[in-house]
């Protein structure tokens, strides 16, 4: 499965935020050589999205036709500052490549879901 990466406009069917070499990056810096096999690693990203897609997000999405919860208008990051509306909180975008870590040394995301085709 392609991945489509969300860039910070709001793009219509995006499914990532980081696409699969970002995410070997992220890995790499931390000790953990993820699958060279892209649809692996893209497969961990979809499901680590599905993840954060259940978590609440404080603000609004920027337009109605996004896909993602991000990117969002009416954040404030401190006192006087808002967050800009068109990018992605590098804290998020670790948090999905985080996501695939896991996913990696063996935690289901979503225990509940069947891969075997079975009930």
């Amino acid at each position: 499965m392609a991945l489509t990466i969300e860039d910070g406009s709001g793009v219509a069917d995006a499914n990532s935020y980081v696409d699969a070499a970002d995410a070997r990056t992220y890995a790499a810096a931390r000790g953990v050589v993820l699958s060279v096999t892209d649809s692996v690693v893209e497969t961990q990203l979809i499901l680590a999205m599905d993840y954060l897609e259940a978590l609440d997000y404080i603000g609004a999405q920027v337009n109605n036709t996004q896909v993602l919860s991000w990117p969002r208008k009416n954040i404030i990051i401190d006192p006087d500052t808002p967050f800009p509306t068109n990018e992605i909180p590098p804290n998020l975008i670790a948090a999905e490549c985080q996501l695939v870590v896991e996913q990696f040394n063996g935690i289901n995301l979503q225990p509940t879901f069947n891969t075997s085709g079975g009930a």
